[in-house]
């Protein structure tokens, strides 16, 4: 009997996968929509260079404020070495891209129940960035002259910007759809490796890598590597992909822990957490006090309450 029922319950996971996953066509129309899209905000780019370009200064100029303008000395770093230098903008070219799909079609093919969330929140990256870059066109640190930032890229012999069956936006610095989508390919792949957890635990090295590389060939901010991550946070949050980041859940647990302690309540059975104490602690001793003292007299008394009437 036991072995009957383990084909039926194969062919019922089978059918209910497949019920889960979306056309393949709609999806290849989705992405055909977003390359369209970013094709036109890329066309806007020959216009607005100059005022990319004073954005990318004012970038600059910020972190400069904040102490936090590490590319220069990276950038430098990094050029030193031929071999790092090739390493590093190969992963720029190319691991970008093939991991995410990779990751996609993976999701697509072994987890179906999360693969449309999955895609969503990916699609909604893409047009959260693509909104900024309209509005708010950046370049690169190693576009703006005079500051001496090399080229990696073309140092490496990849020419001026990522290769692709689609040309590169110039001025796409702000955020670093790179940090997004690495990301996003982290929070999924631990989903991926639910059962692997040693896994888990590698695939955020995955990011980490991927933000030294775009820092350090000059491509990108380190600005732009932290709005990317928050942008891949708030579409992975409004798609349903994870509940909350871990920050978030962290300063909601703290909130909630302040609030008990301010209420004066231990959490034990029976307490009523989150309601605000609207009494001064002395005087709620004295009131059980006097309960105490009222049930004394009433098993004294053999169950007259009179007094209590009184």
């Amino acid at each position: 009997m036991v072995t009957l029922c383990r084909p039926l319950n194969a062919q019922r996971t089978t059918s209910r996968r497949q019920r889960l996953r979306p056309p393949l066509v709609g999806e290849f129309l989705i992405v055909l929509i977003l390359v369209k899209v970013y094709d036109i905000v890329r066309s806007l780019a020959d216009t607005r260079e100059y005022e990319a370009l004073q954005h990318g200064r004012d970038v600059l100029n910020l972190e400069v404020f904040l102490h936090l303008d590490v590319e220069h000395s990276l950038n430098h770093l990094l050029t030193r070495s031929s071999i790092l230098t090739d390493l590093a903008a190969g992963w720029y070219q190319f691991v970008h891209l093939s991991v995410t799909l990779a990751v996609l079609a993976c999701c697509y093919r072994w987890r179906p129940d999360i693969y449309r969330r999955a895609r969503n929140s990916l699609v909604l990256v893409n047009l959260m960035g693509l909104v900024v870059f309209w509005l708010y066109p950046v370049a690169p640190p190693r576009l703006l002259p005079g500051l001496g930032f090399l080229d990696a890229n073309a140092i490496a012999g990849f020419g001026q910007g990522p290769t692709g069956p689609v040309s590169p936006d110039m001025f796409a610095a702000m955020p670093s759809l790179h940090l997004a989508w690495a990301t996003w390919t982290v929070i999924v792949v631990r989903k991926l490796m639910r059962d692997h957890q040693r896994l888990q635990r590698l695939a955020p090295g995955y990011a980490m890598v991927t933000a030294m590389v775009v820092v350090v060939t000059a491509n990108h901010y380190l600005l732009d590597v932290v709005a990317g991550i928050a942008v891949c946070l708030i579409a992975s949050i409004a798609a349903g992909l994870i509940r909350s980041p871990g920050s978030i859940g962290a300063i909601g647990r703290a909130w909630a822990w302040g609030r008990k302690w301010r209420t004066g309540r231990r959490g034990g059975p029976g307490s009523e957490i989150g309601r605000p104490v609207t009494a001064d602690p002395g005087d709620l001793v004295t009131a059980n006090l006097d309960q105490d003292s009222d049930r004394a007299q009433i098993a004294a008394g053999g169950g007259n309450h009179s007094g209590l009437r009184a």
